[in-house]
C-alpha cells in the first residue's frame, strides 16, 4: 500500500505545480495588460484630483458652465 501512497502524493504534487504554474502565467498575462494599458493610456497613472480642485471658482464660474 505504501507504493499507491507515493503515487497519490506524487500525483498531488503534479496537481499543485501545475495551479502554480497557471497562477503565474495569470499573474504575468495581468502584469503584461496593465503595462500594455499605461503604454496606450498614460494619463491613467495620474493622480486623483483632491476634493479641494472642485470646489473652488465663483458664480460667474458656474453659470457659464450651465450655458
Amino acid at each position: 500500500m505504501v507504493s499507491g501512497e507515493i503515487r497519490v502524493e506524487r500525483h498531488i504534487a503534479n496537481i499543485y505545480n501545475k495551479i502554480g504554474a497557471r497562477a503565474r502565467a495569470l499573474e504575468n498575462q495581468g502584469q503584461y495588460a496593465l503595462e500594455e494599458l499605461k503604454y496606450l493610456a498614460p494619463w491613467i497613472d495620474l493622480p486623483t484630483p483632491t476634493d479641494a480642485m472642485w470646489r473652488t471658482g465663483d458664480a460667474d464660474q458656474v453659470r457659464r458652465l450651465d450655458e
